[in-house]
This record gives structure tokens, C-alpha cells and sequence, in this order.
């Protein structure tokens, strides 16, 4: 006799009206749908598949993308990076990652205010990639064991790239941090200023005075520590003030630096760093502070680099950061696989409705 009440591991769904939206009667169990039934061909299951596969690769590399958007200042970020600048004078990059962490929770929020039924194959596949005992049970080919296998073993590829990228990125650091350094390039003002002309990652600027009349002065916090960036342009000797600069320099200091070059504005010494072209949100940060800017600008962060080009560990942090996402996703998906292999294994033959 059916019951009133939702089984044991049924959530979320309270009535017999959940069962109706799957065309399934209420019989106290969950409802089963089996490749066959009316409605549920093969491109339902593709579907249902596509909508997990979704959910899941959103979980793994979401955060990753904040990452990198609060580096980049792309977008949105750099949106309410400015606004954090304009209210309060400072941002905390913390206070952003904060407010972007709700993103990872989308596909959950997506399919809690879409109905899903039994013609929502993709949002009941969302759905259950985060939460299997939500919903009827699928039972056919997409969830027979050899359906399993063959994704496991394609999650296993996804690992063994995630744990080669890895190896890959510990190799290339230490390779690229025992050899020998080229001396930097002494490059002058009109050098840097042209388009036209092949940017080296780092370099000596010569012929170049600082004009601190104009200044841009960044305020951050990540966690306790305090940073203050200062952005001011570089000019040739007798270059007047209102004409637009075309390389800027980046002083970035910080009372717990250890390094005493991060500690000084206009730091003495050869000015040498790394460059790189100006991203449009300093660039309007800078014209927002009152510095004209040109419509080509290169930047220069200051560091001591002792007459030496520096080490590429950007590179070999970008690959790590791929393999350790690939190796996490990855592998947490093939031992999810594998457990749901054992339970489609354990279940009669005559569960597994093939067409």
C-alpha cells in the first residue's frame, strides 16, 4: 500500500507529486527509469550524462578561475576591485575571493529553483552529480558497469596528464632555477615605448627619469599583510609633464618585505625589472588618479635582479596549477566511478535494460 512519506535516502521530495513528475507511481521506493521506457532513449541519457559532466568540471576549475580573475583584475573583478578602491580607499583580496566563493555553488542553486522532471534529463543530471540519491534511479546502458569503466578510464587519463603536468612543472623549476642567467638587455625609453618592438620579459632601462608629480598609489591586503603599489611614469630627460606617458614603473612595497627595494619608492640602483604591457583596468586606475597615459603602455615592475634575467617561474607554476586541478578532478572522479561500477556490478542482469 503506498505511503505518504518519502523512502529512506529519497531527499527533497516530499509527496507523491515528485513520483507523477516522473510518471512513476508512489510506491514507497524511488522511482527507477530504464532506458526504453517511453521518453528515455540514449540521447536522454547523453543528456542526463552531459548535465553531470557539467556540474562537476564547474566544481573542479571555478575556483581556479577566481584565482586567476582576482590576479588578472578581469571583468568583474576588476569591477569591484575599483569599487573597493573608491569607497574605502584600499582592497582586501581577500574580502573579493569571499564574494566570488558562491559561484562554486551555481549548478546546486540552478537546479534548486528550475523544476526538474522527467523532460529535464541535463538538470537532473546536474543535479545528481552532487547528490546521487536525488531523484529516480537510472538504470540502462549510462549506467550499466561497462558505461562505468569506460569513464573511469578516461578519468585515469585525466589524472596521469594532472600528475605529468605536475612532475613536469617540478622539473622545469628546478632545471630553470640551476641555470645560468643571461645578462638583462639595456633598453632605453624609445625602445620600451614602441609597439612595434619584441617586449623581453625583463630589462635595464636606461635614459629614464621618474616623474613622481604623477602618482597612482595602490592599496591592498591579503590576509594581515599590508601592500602599497605606486605607479608612476618614466620620462626622458626635459619631457614635459603633460605629455602622455608611455612606460610606467611599479614600485611595490611592503612593511613585512624583507627586501629593501620593496620598501622604497624610486628604490637607488640600476632601474631593472620585469616588463609587461599595461592591462586596461591599471590603465584606468591610472587616468582615474589624473596620469595621462598613452594608448601603448609599458610597464615596468621594479625588482632586484642583479644584472641578470630572472627565473620563468610563472611558467612552471601555471603547469602546476593544471596538474594539481587535473590530478584532483580527475581522481576524484574515477573513484567515484569506481564505487558506482561495484554497485551497477553488484545489481541481476535484468536490471540493465539495453536497447
Amino acid at each position: 500500500m503506498p505511503r505518504d512519506r518519502p523512502p529512506a535516502g529519497l531527499t527533497n521530495a516530499p509527496d507523491a507529486s515528485f513520483y507523477r513528475s516522473y510518471d512513476a507511481a508512489f510506491t514507497g521506493t524511488r522511482p527507477k527509469l530504464r532506458l526504453g521506457d517511453p521518453g528515455i532513449d540514449v540521447q536522454w541519457m547523453r543528456r542526463r550524462l552531459w548535465g553531470s559532466l557539467v556540474a562537476g568540471t564547474w566544481s573542479g576549475f571555478v575556483l581556479p578561475l577566481i584565482g586567476l580573475g582576482l590576479m588578472s583584475h578581469w571583468g568583474p573583478f576588476g569591477r569591484l576591485d575599483s569599487w573597493q578602491l573608491e569607497t574605502f580607499g584600499s582592497n582586501s583580496l581577500i574580502l573579493l575571493a569571499i564574494l566570488f566563493f558562491p559561484l562554486i555553488f551555481v549548478p546546486r542553486v540552478i537546479t534548486a529553483v528550475m523544476p526538474i522532471n522527467r523532460s529535464t534529463p541535463f538538470l537532473l543530471g546536474m543535479r545528481q552529480a552532487y547528490d546521487r540519491d536525488w531523484g529516480p534511479k537510472i538504470e540502462g546502458y549510462a549506467d550499466s558497469p561497462s558505461h562505468f569503466r569506460k569513464v573511469r578510464r578516461a578519468c585515469l587519463v585525466v589524472t596521469i596528464v594532472g600528475v605529468t603536468a605536475i612532475v613536469v612543472a617540478i622539473a622545469y623549476g628546478v632545471y630553470d632555477a640551476s641555470r645560468p642567467r643571461a645578462p638583462l638587455p639595456q633598453l632605453s625609453l624609445a625602445r620600451l615605448a614602441d609597439p612595434s618592438a619584441p617586449l623581453p620579459s625583463a630589462a635595464r632601462v636606461i635614459g629614464a627619469v621618474p616623474d613622481l608629480s604623477q602618482r597612482w598609489n595602490y592599496h591592498y591586503n591579503v590576509r594581515q599583510d599590508i601592500h602599497h603599489d605606486v605607479y608612476y611614469p618614466l620620462r626622458a630627460p626635459g619631457e614635459r609633464a603633460d605629455v602622455p606617458a608611455k612606460v610606467v614603473e611599479l614600485d611595490q612595497t611592503s612593511p613585512q618585505s624583507e627586501v629593501a627595494s620593496w620598501n622604497m619608492v624610486n628604490a637607488p640602483g640600476p632601474r631593472e625589472g620585469t616588463l609587461s604591457v599595461m592591462g586596461d583596468w591599471e590603465a584606468g586606475e591610472m587616468q582615474h588618479a589624473g596620469v595621462k597615459l598613452a594608448a601603448h603602455v609599458t610597464l615596468l615592475t621594479r625588482e632586484q635582479l642583479h644584472g641578470k634575467m630572472p627565473d620563468q617561474g610563472m611558467t612552471g607554476f601555471f603547469i602546476g596549477l593544471f596538474g594539481f586541478v587535473a590530478t584532483l578532478l580527475g581522481g576524484a572522479l574515477y573513484w567515484s566511478f569506481g564505487r558506482a561500477a561495484k554497485l551497477a556490478a553488484a545489481r541481476p542482469r535484468g536490471d540493465f535494460n539495453r536497447i
